[in-house]
């Protein structure tokens, strides 16, 4: 929402990148029968190096300005042919029949980087497009033991013998899985599968993709969604490797910022004064450089310490935040007792109950339409944020079409809010974004596929990210 700086954790420091290439050294070479080219620099090596893997798995023009990107963002890069004289082209590696010998040939490309030694501590990462990308998840199945993290933009789910993990085996790295829309009938057995192995994995998925929604130049590209798994993608390898540190941990703030004010506040619903918390850095955000706004909407408990501390997080980037307090007790006082919680969301939450679900949206939408009057918040861009239950509060206000720009639910319970009855215009506003649980009974499976197909069939612009 809006147009904030990037930081170094999405984007990595490209600028600083460009005074690497005055030390920019390339390599060809020829390595048992296969054809490879690496980018290193002279005066950093010492770099954790990725391997790049096409779509067709030659070292075509895509992965090659692949490779000057992953270059710029800090890593030595290093591209491969995938064939060689006993596996002459892409009918001789595909299917599940083939899958050993695929990971077969990306295993020596990954002794070959290796025996250049330009990397940190062993750190070797694979990324792959399309025929590359089910190179990778072969890679995790036969040889999971020669990559610490790898990324897999748009596989064929189907054909890289999923079925093959195994629990017991060496266990892999981390894998960030990119599906397109088109694989989503396979996602559930893919996600089984690595469980059932022990994998840890993320999996992002955007509305209306296909095959090669990453890959510029081909008819499925997608521009905004592949910026926006690009972007996920280098969050995970970054992470993975230690290039970047984590802004959003669940540590405290930096309340040392002078500037960062929390203002208790009061706001109106319907006939009830709601107490609210607004917290934003005052260096930043003033009415003279208006900024987003960011809503927190809290678990089940009430608006607690972790939901106060979200709100700091976020000031802290330079948003003005503020509190959607479903349950109108004062900012930090919770229901502990569990019967408690349990009586308490009852109002807004049944499945398939409109009338509670738009309650829900109308309570969260009264915090949405206040901060919206405060003078250092730019009023076009809001976002809104839930966690568990607020989560499900946020799948309530998409659905019932409210003027938010940026739905963001943590594991919200989508059983809750899967009839759409309601939705005649088919009008739901601006990006959702789900982060759910991979093992989270209420969205996996039907449950899953329900909601998914429902905001589909709707026009809805989602993202989910497992």
């Amino acid at each position: 929402v809006g147009t904030l700086p990037a930081t170094a954790r999405d984007l990595g420091n490209a600028t600083a990148a460009y005074a690497w290439l005055a030390d920019l050294t390339s390599v060809k070479e020829t390595y048992d029968g296969m054809e490879f080219a690496m980018m290193y620099s002279d005066s950093e090596a010492k770099r954790p190096t990725l391997l790049l893997l096409s779509t067709d798995g030659t070292m075509n023009t895509h992965v090659v300005r692949e490779a000057e990107r992953f270059f710029m963002l800090g890593y030595n890069v290093a591209t491969t042919t995938l064939f060689s004289s006993g596996f002459p082209d892409q009918a001789s590696l595909s299917g599940s029949a083939n899958s050993a010998h695929l990971a077969g040939q990306v295993n020596k490309a990954v002794s070959w980087v290796k025996s250049k030694m330009m990397f940190v501590d062993g750190q070797v990462g694979l990324v792959g497009w399309g025929f590359g990308a089910n190179a990778v998840l072969a890679t995790a199945v036969h040889h999971p033991d020669i990559f610490n993290a790898a990324v897999a933009y748009t596989p064929d789910i189907a054909s890289t013998a999923l079925a093959n993990f195994t629990a017991g085996q060496t266990k892999p790295g981390s894998l960030w899985i990119g599906v397109d829309w088109d694989q989503f009938p396979h996602l559930h057995a893919l996600e089984a599968n690595m469980d059932a192995a022990e994998i840890e994995w993320e999996i992002s998925m955007s509305a209306g993709t296909k095959m090669h929604f990453m890959v510029d130049g081909h008819a499925n590209y997608h521009m905004e969604a592949a910026r926006v798994a690009m972007v996920r993608s280098l969050s995970f390898i970054s992470d993975t490797f230690g290039i970047t540190a984590n802004a959003m941990g669940t540590h405290e703030p930096n309340r040392t910022i002078a500037s960062l004010t929390e203002q208790a506040v009061t706001y109106p619903f319907r006939d009830e004064t709601v107490p609210g918390l607004v917290v934003h850095d005052a260096a930043q955000a003033t009415p003279q450089n208006k900024k987003p706004a960011v809503v927190i909407v809290p678990a089940w408990a009430g608006y607690d310490r972790y939901a106060v501390l979200r709100q700091n997080y976020f000031a802290q980037m330079g948003y003005v935040t503020m509190s959607a307090n479903i349950y109108g007790l004062a900012i930090e006082e919770t229901y502990a007792d569990f019967g408690e919680r349990i009586a308490a969301m009852a109002p807004y939450r049944e499945a398939n109950n409109d009338e509670k679900s738009l309650l829900f949206a109308d309570k969260i939408m009264a915090a949405v339409d206040y901060v919206k009057t405060l003078p250092e918040v730019d009023a076009e861009n809001v976002a809104v944020i839930g966690f568990c239950f607020g989560g499900t509060g946020v799948y309530n206000t998409f659905r019932n079409e409210k003027d938010i720009q940026a739905s963001v639910s943590m594991h919200g319970n989508m059983m809750t809010t899967r009839d759409f009855t309601n939705v005649a215009s088919a009008d739901m506003k601006g990006k959702l974004l789900m982060v759910s649980g991979g093992v989270d009974d209420g969205e996996e499976g039907e449950s899953l596929a329900s909601h998914l197909n429902d905001l589909s069939k709707y026009g809805a612009d989602w993202e989910l990210m497992r």
